[in-house]
């Protein structure tokens, strides 16, 4: 069982490069919200929902030098807050719209 805050290798985007892994942190187990699915948080900032097939635990635990230090900020706050439990990530207006990556593209929502 991969555990929330674990290190793992996980396929990066399996639709422009499969089989391309690379390490980083678990934010959320698989439950039915996230459909079974592992949030991972990658080294390099970005986050990624993967399916179990799809992670490896690494044989490197903790954060690792390696990671910005932005982004271990944001993978600390994120878990600190997760535990914490109950918390928007984003908070947006009727009036205000977000770019958000989907299945690769992004769009204006």
């Amino acid at each position: 069982y991969v555990e929330r805050g674990l290190k793992v290798l996980a396929e990066y985007n399996s639709t422009e490069a499969p089989g391309v892994f690379y390490s980083g942190s678990v934010a959320e187990v698989p439950d039915k919200q996230n459909k079974f699915r592992y949030l991972v948080l990658f080294d390099d900032g970005t986050a990624r929902y993967c399916n179990f097939l799809d992670c490896y635990t690494s044989p490197e635990q903790g954060f690792i030098s390696s990671v910005n230090e932005v982004h271990r900020k944001f993978i600390e706050y994120y878990n600190k807050m997760y535990t914490e439990g109950g918390f928007q990530i984003l908070d947006l207006s009727r009036q205000q719209s977000v770019i958000v990556e989907v299945n690769g593209e992004w769009k204006l929502c």
